[in-house]
């Protein structure tokens, strides 16, 4: 029996339809086993905060790194980074777990150098972003600019 134009072009709809179908079935495959293999990591328990200790004065590397590896050692302490041409430490602490002042005289005894624990002016300290938008800064103006143009309409 001759297929005729209407059976052809019903076989091509099919054809298209079960492919459509197809890539459709595999693509949320993959979503499915990619969301099943990439687990979601579970957020740290409590929350973290960030210490610096100000050596005011360079630091060699081997000192720099026996001051980083005992602060990241202490309880409470997840990890320290120590700058040896700025002479200071950074580190990461749970404030449920250890407190800074601690923290800082326990370093400061260890390292036996003169050191200060660095504190945030009261004004930067509020805002969240230390990066320091003055009023007049190209961000500040930007910003304004974007809000005054949005707003107005």
């Amino acid at each position: 029996m001759p297929q005729t134009k209407h059976t052809m072009r019903q076989i091509f709809i099919k054809k298209v339809c079960i492919a459509c179908a197809s890539i459709l079935f595999l693509l949320t495959l993959t979503l499915a086993v990619h969301l099943f293999l990439v687990k979601i990591k579970p957020k740290p328990q409590g929350q973290l905060a960030l210490g610096r200790i100000d050596f005011n004065q360079t630091l060699d590397s081997k000192k720099a790194q026996s001051i980083r590896d005992y602060a990241a050692s202490l309880t409470g302490v997840q990890n320290a980074f120590c700058n040896q041409l700025e002479g200071t430490l950074v580190f990461i602490y749970s404030p449920s777990k250890q407190n800074p002042e601690e923290i800082f005289h326990k370093v400061k005894y260890y390292s036996q150098l003169p050191a200060k624990r660095y504190m945030p002016r009261p004004a930067s300290s509020g805002g969240g972003c230390t990066a320091g938008f003055g009023e007049n800064s190209t961000a500040s103006r930007a910003i304004s600019f974007i809000s005054k143009t949005i707003l107005s309409e």
